[in-house]
């Protein structure tokens, strides 16, 4: 992972850009070959790595059909309580897709359920990324954590593929990336999401595993990852910016209190 700081809102702006720019004439020059698209994730702290929530509930490695067992267990309940459109999984079909599969299976099976359910807060292997700049960099600035010590934001850039063909070492930890094109939770759209997940082949079984593992692994072809720090102080200037393009707690939300907490920022803001 290549680290910088950059030391304003307004710098960060132009370094996104001059990297979406050397993607773009890379991709040119290569007809697209083997090049995925720029993906950004914003946290409010750059002390913390990237986890996702799953990693955050359990500190244990579990296999990744297990997880949909935990699922299957929150659907009981949920379903109990009132009527769901989730499709019902089936477990058999599922133990089944990850002990055949020698690579990892695309699309992910009920991709459109493991979406739903992360996006309404349950721990979740998929990280969220957005192909927006601008969405990820008010989940930076939004509430940065005052606990480190430069009290700085980070933006996290991710590229799959980077012009070679992606390539790993049986048993070797990877990422897999899930695109946009699936009808779940409405968040999806709103905040342009894409997902990875980080996983590792044992035992003739798909085993989840932290996101830090694969990028351990340092490869120079594939799996790019940039991160971009800069000062909390910077957060006033972006959200005014970020509210001015209609990118706020509402438009990525739209909930009640998601609009009283833009309403509320705005008003104080000018207070």
């Amino acid at each position: 992972m290549k680290v910088e700081f950059v030391p304003t809102w307004a710098a960060l702006k132009t370094r996104v850009a001059e990297l979406k720019l050397e993607t773009r004439e890379y991709s040119k020059a290569t007809r697209g070959t083997n090049q995925s698209k720029l993906l950004f994730r914003g946290q409010g702290s750059s002390e913390w790595g990237l986890k996702t929530s799953f990693d955050r509930a359990t500190p244990k490695s579990h296999w990744l059909a297990d997880y949909y067992q935990m699922v299957v267990a929150a659907k009981t309940v949920t379903d109990s309580l009132w009527e769901s459109d989730l499709s019902e999984l089936n477990l058999d079909l599922i133990h089944s897709v990850f002990r055949e599969s020698v690579f990892f299976p695309k699309p992910l099976p009920y991709y459109d359920v493991l979406v739903r359910l992360r996006h309404h807060g349950f721990p979740s292997p998929l990280l969220d990324w957005s192909r927006s700049f601008y969405v990820a960099s008010y989940f930076s600035f939004e509430q940065p954590q005052p606990q480190d010590v430069d009290r700085s934001v980070a933006i996290f850039i991710y590229q799959e593929f980077t012009g070679t063909p992606k390539t790993h070492l049986d048993g070797e930890p990877q990422l897999v990336s899930f695109g946009p094109w699936v009808r779940t939770h409405a968040r999806h759209v709103l905040q342009q999401s894409q997902y990875t997940i980080a996983i590792q082949r044992e035992s003739s079984c798909w085993k989840i595993v932290p996101h830090q593992d694969v990028f351990a692994v340092e490869s120079k072809s594939q799996d790019r990852l940039i991160k971009l720090v800069v000062p909390s102080s910077e957060a006033f200037s972006a959200m005014e910016e970020l509210d001015e393009m209609n990118i706020n707690a509402y438009s990525l939300f739209q909930t009640e209190d998601s609009l009283y907490r833009t309403l509320g920022r705005r008003i104080f803001s000018d207070a």
